[in-house]
């Protein structure tokens, strides 16, 4: 279908795609953003110096006909738009460490890094654990003494090196162990 390029159907499709373009250029704009909060919101805006006119949700539907993709494509468009804008102002606000939603914002970031980095180093340490244990057992099963002495040696220096760590990671795991007669106590004591 031909398209005469000045019809307010396609300057609309075209000012949407600058605006998916380039958000930051319109993040000012709250006529704009409430305009592409709805279909009928976005049928009513104007802006002439771009040919722009206000209608009815009705002959916007039927004009959208012309465009490739028809209306859909343009509430996609709309939609499209509505999403830029809002991710250029959460990464505006993320950006501003001076506000208080700013620093909340980092703070809330950083938290989740950590906890994700703790998560990590208990799933690495558990993983070293098993690998010290399977090896003993390996080397019990072998018979030799030399063997287990050998096991029994570089396995302190593994855990010499993990007690090196600054903070103890802390879980939820309770290991038992039994001191000379003593009650079965727990990590957490």
């Amino acid at each position: 279908m031909s398209v005469e390029s000045n019809n307010p159907i396609v300057a609309l499709s075209d000012f949407l795609k600058e605006v998916l373009a380039s958000p930051a250029q319109y993040q000012a704009d709250e006529a704009l953003r409430a305009a592409l909060m709805s279909q009928g919101a976005l049928a009513k805006l104007a802006i002439p110096s771009r040919a722009i006119q206000p209608s009815s949700i009705n002959t916007l539907k039927r004009a959208g006909r012309d465009l490739e993709g028809g209306f859909d494509a343009l509430d996609r468009l709309r939609r499209a738009a509505k999403d830029a804008l809002e991710v250029e102002k959460s990464n505006l606000a993320r950006a501003n460490k001076k506000t208080k939603a700013g620093l909340k914002l980092t703070v809330d970031d950083l938290e989740k890094e950590n906890q994700n980095l703790r998560y990590d180093l208990l799933r690495l340490t558990q993983a070293v654990e098993t690998a010290l244990s399977q090896s003993r057992e390996y080397a019990k099963q072998s018979g030799k003494a030399s063997t287990i002495a050998l096991c029994e040696k570089e396995q302190r220096e593994i855990r010499d090196q993990l007690s090196l760590r600054k903070f103890a990671v802390s879980t939820n795991v309770v290991t038992l162990q039994n001191v000379k007669g003593k009650a079965l106590s727990t990590d957490r004591e």
